[in-house]
């Protein structure tokens, strides 16, 4: 598979539409939720004729099961935007391992490393700057050594 800025853009694109699809399945658990709550406060209290009371039941089943399908198919969704999201973050590390190592930069580090030791080992400069030339030599080797082993 050709790793790009494309494919990431894509999916990116990809985990939206998932998004909107799983925003419009919350709100339609929202409404249904709502209707739920005012059967049961229709119920609750109250004494109804048996014939209203299991029309509510009825109702209120016929709600619970649809509730039920909205809940799966978010949880369903938000599984696909979770394996969207890693495989994002897979072509992520994959086009950032195939960049090319900027020679550049490595080459401005060994210039500054020489210049740091040069620095150091100057006897007519105090030795505080001269120590801490030094140390900045140090890490910059160690940087160096670093970008090596990659």
């Amino acid at each position: 598979m050709e790793v790009s800025n494309q494919t990431i853009i894509d999916i990116d694109r990809s985990i939206a539409g998932l998004d909107e699809v799983r925003n419009q399945h919350v709100q339609s658990q929202n409404e249904i939720n709502l209707k739920l709550s005012k059967l049961n406060a229709s119920v609750n209290g109250t004494i109804l004729p048996r014939h209203r009371y299991e029309a509510i039941c009825v109702e209120q089943n016929k709600l619970k099961s649809k509730k039920i399908l909205v809940e799966s198919a978010i949880a369903e969704i938000k599984r696909q935007i979770k394996n969207k999201q890693l495989l994002r973050q897979q072509v992520q590390l994959d086009l950032e391992s195939n960049a090319p190592k900027p020679i550049g930069v490595k080459l401005k580090l060994v210039e500054l490393r020489d210049k740091y030791m040069a620095f150091s080992s100057d006897n007519t400069r105090i030795a505080s700057t001269r120590a801490m030339a030094s140390r900045f030599s140090e890490e910059l080797e160690s940087l160096l050594k670093a970008i090596s082993l990659q």
